[in-house]
């Protein structure tokens, strides 16, 4: 173990520093513009840490698929099951249905181009997952979550059936930056446990979950959005309106808590959520067949909302444990 002691100096006129000891510097390759992830623990503590590929868990560079699917949907999932493993390349042998999945995820994946060969089709993902951590994506889809809500929710009560267009094209974003998600994590996993990094793979493998509960969240969305979109605004009442407020806040909240491991407003959240259940259940009983199809997802994303709750209580617990 390396302990020493430095003394922080100014940056500028409001930020302070502190300079990296060079031991450290040298043996992870640290360079100047490198981005660094930095983590404030509960304890007080900070973790730095480079936030780049290390070379004991180099990336798959190419991998050659005979058989990629026998429809497009399984096409698309091959694909997005090498792009979130971390490959950069899959080659494939070309059909009007690899094409027609590559159309589809250009607006699934970010980063994603493709080269016709003839005989061969080259898909290509171009991702520098070094410049960005999984906290960060965690943050944005946080970020998407809330604004998904307010559009929803803004959509509704003026009664604009363009914007919940809207509301389908964030959930898009959200989805695109989940499977970003994966791959990053994936990548991140795999070095914590190259490195015998216990807590961080603990930690890492609650952020895979949480990423997949907002995703979810954001799937509900999407589908009450279809749902109004097909059968019009004369679904959504008063009473839908008063309760999906609660239920937004719920969720919006229970992202934070996540992000900020804050124990506390997790609780809250789940005792909240308690009162708000009961308000569903009694207003599912009068509602019309339509609308308890809106109803039952808002039931999905609160009992998801309480899912992130509990992650972050486990995950504050298990932060001080390790600390």
């Amino acid at each position: 173990m390396l302990v020493e002691t430095r003394k922080v100096i100014s940056a500028g006129r409001r930020s302070r520093a502190v300079t990296l000891p060079k031991k450290w510097v040298v043996e992870h390759g640290v360079k100047p513009g490198d981005p660094m992830e930095i983590v404030l623990e509960e304890d007080g503590s900070l973790r730095i840490r480079p936030l780049k590929t290390s070379p004991a868990t180099p990336m798959v560079s190419e991998v050659f698929v005979e058989k990629p699917g026998s429809n497009v949907n399984d096409i698309v999932f091959t694909l997005i099951g090498y792009y979130v493993n971390g490959y950069n390349v899959v080659v494939m042998p070309p059909s009007p249905q690899v094409y027609e999945a590559l159309s589809r995820l250009e607006d699934m994946l970010i980063g994603v181009l493709y080269i016709d060969l003839g005989e061969q089709v080259k898909v290509k993902f171009i991702v520098s997952e070094g410049k960005i951590g999984s906290y960060e994506i965690a943050s944005r889809l946080a970020g998407l979550l809330s604004r998904l809500s307010s559009k929803y929710m803004d959509s509704l009560e003026t009664g604009s059936m363009m914007d919940l267009n809207d509301v389908l094209r964030i959930e898009s974003e959200v989805d695109r930056l989940y499977y970003l998600g994966l791959r990053v994590l994936n990548t991140e996993l795999t070095r914590s446990i190259a490195e015998w990094h216990i807590k961080e793979y603990v930690r890492l493998s609650s952020m895979r979950v949480a990423l997949k509960v907002m995703e979810d969240i954001s799937d509900a969305f999407d589908r009450s959005t279809r749902t109004i979109l097909r059968l019009g605004l004369g679904i959504v009442s008063e009473e839908y309106l008063k309760i999906l407020r609660s239920v937004s806040k719920i969720v919006v909240d229970a992202a934070q808590s996540f992000l900020e491991l804050d124990r506390l407003k997790a609780s809250r959240i789940l005792k909240l959520r308690i009162d708000v259940k009961k308000d569903l259940v009694e207003f599912k009983k009068k509602a019309s067949v339509e609308t308890q199809m809106l109803i039952s997802e808002l039931e999905i994303m609160l009992a998801l909302a309480a899912d992130l709750a509990e992650i972050a209580i486990m995950d504050s617990i298990t932060s001080r444990k390790h600390a």
